[in-house]
């Protein structure tokens, strides 16, 4: 990562049952047409918790209590325009079924133990299923162009959660 790209922070999040992971059909930017969960870019004044609270209520129309919410993740993502650090998070869920907007497909259930990752982004294969078996993990992906394969491998490493980083406010 070079001192000139631009980085961006966004957060990332799972909704989790005992058995399964809830995933919708991005509609909009990188992933288009890809499973994900729900998330986006963190704003100014916000925090990674305000940031997801926020982008789940405008992607699936459910107020997420932040109390609920487990940080499972941190991972970089280099592509050939930005780099991106994403503060991911598991959301057990009792909220209900995520509404379809123009950004989000409408939630899809899936076996924690058997993603459909064919349907997914390249990377989370790597990542994905580790943090859904209880892993707290930071990375780091290599993205070439349009996000179709990898400049160098990927790097992933348990941590424990409090030593996952932590968003400040910005103004």
């Amino acid at each position: 990562m070079t001192d000139t790209r631009k980085l961006l922070e966004a957060t990332l999040l799972f909704p989790v049952t005992h058995n399964e992971v809830g995933l919708g059909v991005k509609k909009q930017k990188i992933g288009a047409g890809l499973l994900n969960g729900w998330g986006g870019i963190v704003e100014p004044g916000e925090d990674e918790i305000a940031c997801i609270v926020r982008e789940v209520m405008e992607e699936g129309g459910i107020a997420v209590d932040p109390a609920t919410l487990i940080k499972a993740a941190v991972v970089l993502f280099h592509n050939e325009r930005f780099d991106c650090r994403v503060h991911t998070f598991l959301a057990p869920w009792h909220y209900g079924p995520l509404q379809e907007t123009n950004e989000m497909g409408p939630l899809e259930w899936h076996d924690r133990l058997n993603l459909p990752t064919i349907r997914m982004m390249r990377a989370d294969a790597q990542w994905v299923p580790r943090i859904l078996a209880g892993e707290t993990l930071l990375g780091e992906v290599w993205y070439g162009p349009n996000q179709r394969s990898f400049l160098q491998p990927s790097d992933f490493r348990a941590v424990l959660p409090q030593d996952l980083p932590r968003l400040r406010p910005t103004a």
